[in-house]
């Protein structure tokens, strides 16, 4: 390959215009191509076959160890696995766990798996039995005759037990190549961050056996989606950038079987979907995705419009068939999160519903939709028993913190447990908070709010400061947030904030008013919000009046300075910067 690219580029170089040496050119050029796909073809095929066989091997040295495990004392000669053909390669197995000394009453084992010469280290298949290791790698003790009560000497880092709790899955990072110290090479724009070459992989750690296996490789990361009822199957999947086309991201999902390691590839490369969950029976999923998953099957916007991928739809997955189906196209809230409840087959869903974060519903037989009647304006999270009808739940609302709740799912009745107010706020006096909406001009109907300062009073002249959405999220009625409008309040401001056009919560089609906007849009209503809110009320200094948002609204702050003259102070939290 290297005297053809050679060739290559000294036509190039001296290359005139003639047809003959440019034809030359391109025959040389697709033979330095196909030389090079055939290369990487072959070690894609060669790493398969690797990976087969570490597998085969892992298997084998697991049934091993579980021998040793029930025996207790290691019988004389140790175990041997009788000798079998393993493919690809034609490779002979042979494997086997022997005794090697006995010292204070601890015996000390070596485990060894051989194939086609090649003997392969406990380190190098990664086991790591749960009993006091003497000697990393390839020594563990087991005081004989007494079994296994606990798992000890766990594998480092985050894991996660499957249903059953006899396996832990663990996300283990792999650090990723390195440049030179003389020359650094910029992949793709995120290559400047640090760990960008880094991968996730997944392993799973045997509680009974100590087998400690990696299930993911590839240049890759793997995400775990979710993990069946019966735990035998694991749902994993990848991310892929590409910048070329929206939403510049793809998702890849797969159905691993835990037992036979067979993999089912439910989709590939698939745009807008970010991730998915098992039904309680295992045979259908629950995708998260945004309108456009699924050839647009969810999507509902005007014609025009690019939807905000921001906002969130559910859909329901048959893998048998290959089809999907939309729960929530005609529903407004934006979904954030949901379960599918054992106990009742509801879907649960944690919305953005305008200002508020509301708890619905939804029937996956018949795609009924219900809102649950909660006491707080903010949900922020809740959990479902998998064999009764209760939910735990907690969350705040516009002037108190966070309070806990049971819910009976059947009964349709609540139950405060714990109100996080009754201390944290006994001594703070809060002002009065108001909602307020006004008509944009297009006669759309724009919701806001506005607090008022403790012991307001209305014949006086306030200053006010107007905050809005960043990253299109609402401003919701929460009292705790990084820009908590009850502080400002406290320190003699009226506060006025409002969540125009592109805001998600609202339904898609207002949402996707935000892409491709460049915050024209937004700008107006803020501004015809601010000077109408001004208009019919009278306490506000109209002389006085500061704007403030992050992120979005960072870029929001500075985008106003340049179309109004109408705020005396602005503050741009992680705006666009040089």
């Amino acid at each position: 390959m290297f005297w053809q690219m050679a060739v290559f580029n000294k036509i190039l170089k001296d290359c005139r215009g003639g047809i003959g040496t440019a034809v030359l050119a391109g025959i040389l050029c697709a033979a330095v191509c196909l030389h090079a796909a055939a290369y990487w073809v072959r070690q894609e095929a060669e790493e398969n076959s690797r990976r087969i066989l570490r597998r085969q091997l892992q298997f084998a040295v697991q049934a091993l160890a579980k021998a040793g495990f029930e025996y207790g004392s290691m019988p004389e000669g140790g175990i041997n696995l009788p000798p079998q053909k393993l493919q690809p390669g034609n490779y002979t197995l042979k494997a086997g766990i022997f005794e090697e000394n006995t010292s204070g009453g601890i015996k000390k084992y070596t485990v060894q798996a051989e194939a086609g010469g090649e003997t392969f280290a406990l380190q190098q298949l990664q086991i790591a039995l749960p009993q006091q290791i003497a000697e990393l790698g390839k020594r563990y003790t087991l005081a004989a005759g007494k079994s296994l009560q606990g798992a000890e000497n766990l594998p480092e880092g985050s894991f996660s037990f499957t249903p059953d709790e006899k396996t832990l899955l663990y996300t283990i990072q792999e650090e990723g190549p390195k440049d030179g110290p003389d020359m650094l090479r910029i992949l793709e724009p995120n290559d400047r961050l640090p760990g960008f070459r880094n991968r996730y992989l997944i392993w799973r750690y045997d509680l009974q056996t100590g087998l400690y296996e990696q299930l993911t490789y590839g240049h890759n990361n793997t995400f775990i989606n979710d993990v069946s009822a019966d735990s035998r199957y694991l749902l994993f999947s990848t991310n892929e950038q590409d910048y070329t086309s929206l939403p510049h991201s793809s998702n890849s999902m797969y159905k691993l079987d835990l037992q036979s390691m067979a993999v089912d590839t439910l989709w590939e490369r698939a745009k807008y979907i970010n991730g998915a969950t098992f039904s309680p029976d295992g045979k259908r999923l629950m995708v998260f995705g945004s309108g456009n998953a699924f050839d647009n099957i969810g999507l509902n916007i005007k014609e025009g419009q690019i939807s905000n991928t921001y906002d969130g739809q559910l859909f329901l997955y048959d893998p048998a068939t290959r089809k999907a189906k939309a729960l929530t196209k005609d529903f407004n809230p934006n979904v954030t999160s949901a379960q599918w409840n054992k106990f009742d087959g509801q879907i649960y869903m944690l919305t953005e519903d305008q200002d508020y974060q509301r708890v619905y519903t939804c029937n996956p037989a018949n795609g009924k939709i219900r809102r649950l009647d909660l006491p707080e304006d903010v949900i922020y999270n809740y959990s479902l028993a998998e064999a009764a009808p209760v939910m735990y739940y907690y969350g705040q609302s516009v002037s108190n913190a966070n309070r806990l709740y049971s819910y009976n799912t059947k009964s349709k009745k609540t139950q405060l447990i714990y109100d996080l107010s009754a201390d944290k706020l006994k001594d703070i006096q809060f002002g009065e908070v108001h909602d307020w909406n006004f008509t944009s001009t297009d006669g759309t109907i724009i919701q806001g709010r506005y607090y008022l300062p403790p012991n307001f009073d209305a014949s006086r002249k306030y200053p006010m400061i107007v905050y809005y959405y960043g990253g299109t999220s609402p401003t919701n009625r929460a009292l705790e947030f990084s820009y908590s409008m009850h502080m400002y309040a406290a320190l003699g401001y009226v506060v006025y904030t409002l969540n125009p056009s592109g805001t998600t919560g609202f339904g898609q089609e207002f949402a996707a008013r935000h892409v491709n906007a460049w915050g024209d849009k937004t700008a107006d209503e803020i501004i015809q919000g601010t000077e109408q809110f001004c208009k019919e009320h009278s306490f506000v200094n109209p002389k006085k009046i500061g704007c403030a948002g992050a992120s979005y609204g960072g870029f929001m702050t500075q985008y106003l300075q340049t179309k109004t003259d109408l705020f005396a102070a602005a503050v741009s939290h992680a705006g666009i910067s040089a």
